[in-house]
């Protein structure tokens, strides 16, 4: 495991049979590739087909009301402030972090602003039932470690490594 300004990233070489215990990286040597392009084309290719499933699964979109300009503007709303997020973030912490927009809260972000452009009411959903499930395995490690001294998930458990 290493720790890049404060965030996480496992760097695992495995050499078969058995994968090697994760090596710290230095930021130098990573690849902005890596740590830039992949993930940013992967979170736009995740949207992409979570918008096509969407399309299959409910091939009748809710059609424009009268709230359809506010949706979308709303919509195009949330785009902006996930981009200026990732963009402020990445001038301020190095480009390195754009790695975490890889992360379901912020894919789940961008995913609703598409949903709301597009007028797909089940790609909001799937975005909302990211966070739920994030947010509802927080709560449960959380409440885990303060009853037993244990995170039972293991999402949290970076709270308490120095």
């Amino acid at each position: 495991k290493i720790r890049i300004m404060g965030s996480s990233y496992f760097a695992l070489k495995p050499s078969f049979p058995m994968a090697k215990e994760p090596q710290p990286v230095r930021r130098e040597s990573l690849s902005p590739v890596r740590t830039q392009l992949l993930p940013v084309l992967s979170t736009c290719a995740a949207i992409a087909v979570a918008a096509k499933c969407s399309d299959i699964l409910d091939p009748q979109p809710a059609k424009g009301d009268t709230t359809h300009e506010a949706q979308v503007w709303l919509g195009w709303s949330v785009i902006a402030y996930g981009a200026t997020l990732h963009a402020s973030r990445a001038i301020s912490l190095g480009p390195h972090y754009l790695a975490e927009v890889m992360w379901g809260c912020n894919t789940s972000l961008l995913m609703a602003g598409v949903g709301m452009i597009s007028h797909r009411p089940l790609l909001i959903g799937a975005a909302m039932c990211i966070v739920a499930t994030d947010q509802l395995s927080w709560y449960v490690d959380c409440v885990s470690y303060l009853a037993s001294g244990n995170f039972v998930l293991g999402v949290a458990r970076f709270l308490k490594e120095p």
